[in-house]
């Protein structure tokens, strides 16, 4: 903390540094890091905390969502994770509003894909990308070159991906079988969410940044915690995977 208080004390331009914050979608870790130092102006207080309301607010209408589909998948013997999200906000922070979330990520086996779509659609989700009926010839070219399906739920506004596979490169991904040994994290009293275990997470966060360049501090800072939960051993034993 001493480190951070030395660059907040040397920070002069605040609008540039709110306007990052945003740009790398970092309200949740700003406010919580920036909320128990002085020194700091009260407008950039203000709007940090406007910012972390509005991302509760968000995560509610999430988490609503997700346990009506998490119901339904359950009814219907679907096996899934959640990638991300609210979730992983949960595992890597302890605190499931840290991270800004704009989304929700489901993984199912590909055998599980139509049943999982049908569901998303009786829930009132619609279909975005692809954004037309598929030939089953162009269906299977999607399944080879691409990993997932976009969704938008109306009411909320939500974009939901339903993906078969964590990659779009299959040679490199490890299949159905992450779904396998799942962990449970709970992010509200008597809600939780299946989710990847921290071994099998650490790639899917190193692709996930990769595939983007890295352009948001966000996802360097979610590797970050990740690994500040590993010890030395268990690193070095990740590393050579």
């Amino acid at each position: 903390m001493p480190r951070l208080e030395r660059l907040a004390d040397a920070q002069a331009d605040w609008p540039e540094f709110l306007a990052m914050v945003k740009r790398h979608r970092i309200p949740g870790l700003a406010h919580r890091a920036l909320k128990p130092m002085t020194g700091i102006p009260e407008q950039v207080r203000q709007t940090l905390s406007g910012w972390a309301r509005a991302s509760i607010l968000g995560n509610l209408s999430c988490i609503a969502l997700l346990s009506q589909l998490d119901k339904q998948f359950s009814n219907s013997d679907i096996r899934y994770a959640v990638l991300k999200g609210i979730p992983l906000s949960q595992q890597l922070y302890g605190d499931n509003s840290v991270r800004q979330t704009r989304d929700i990520d489901l993984l199912v086996a590909p055998d599980d894909f139509e049943t999982a779509e049908s569901i998303l659609l009786q829930a009132g989700l619609k279909r975005v990308e692809p954004d037309r009926e598929l030939t089953p010839q162009l269906q299977k070219a999607w399944f080879k070159l691409r990993h997932h399906f976009s969704y938008v739920y109306p009411k909320h506004g939500i974009t939901v991906e339903l993906h078969w596979r964590l990659f779009d490169n299959s040679d490199i991904d490890p299949g159905p079988r992450v779904l396998q040994e799942l962990e449970q994290v709970e992010v509200s009293p008597s809600i939780s969410f299946p989710v990847l275990r921290r071994e099998s997470l650490l790639p899917h966060l190193m692709m996930h940044g990769a595939s983007h360049a890295w352009c948001r501090l966000k996802w360097l800072s979610d590797v970050a915690a990740l690994l500040a939960g590993f010890s030395i051993d268990d690193r070095k034993n990740l590393l050579r995977q």
